[in-house]
């Protein structure tokens, strides 16, 4: 019995050895859960982190696809616009147009007002005439009256 009591000390040994060495892997699966806690909670921060920048994203998102229709909106106007400058370029006067139109218009317009002038000047000129003549015939017809009174 001595040998079963011998043999069950060296079995308490190595089983206190092993508890020694679970109790070690213990204490190291202790700071490694520690470890492991202190990534969670920064893995947390990261997610909400995250879900922030997802947040702002989707704000964007939402501002780009708004930008994308006006840009639309405005590549159909410039379309449309491109359109009307070419109409307008087809029948839009140039210079050599305008300058013809001066000279078919203006020039003839500059004689008859031209033309008008000098005839007003005459006329100033003729009524100024008539006056005098007026005058003379006032004076003439006022001596023919002084000298034979019964005359008239």
């Amino acid at each position: 019995m001595e040998e079963i009591k011998k043999k069950l000390l060296e079995h308490d040994i190595r089983f206190d050895a092993h508890d020694a060495r679970f109790d070690a892997h213990d204490a190291r699966f202790d700071a490694h859960d520690a470890r492991f806690d202190a990534h969670d909670k920064r893995f947390d921060a990261h997610d909400k982190r995250f879900d922030e920048h997802d947040a702002r994203f989707d704000a964007i998102d939402k501002r780009f696809d708004s930008i994308d229709g006006q840009i639309d909106f405005l590549a159909q106007k410039m379309i449309e616009h491109d359109e009307d400058i070419k109409e307008i370029k087809a029948t839009m006067a140039t210079k050599q147009d305008l300058a013809k139109l001066k000279s078919e218009i203006l020039e003839p317009l500059d004689e008859m007002i031209t033309l008008m002038k000098k005839r007003d000047e005459e006329m100033t000129m003729q009524a100024h005439g008539i006056q005098r003549l007026n005058d003379r015939d006032d004076k003439i017809d006022a001596r023919i009256t002084s000298l034979h009174p019964l005359a008239v």
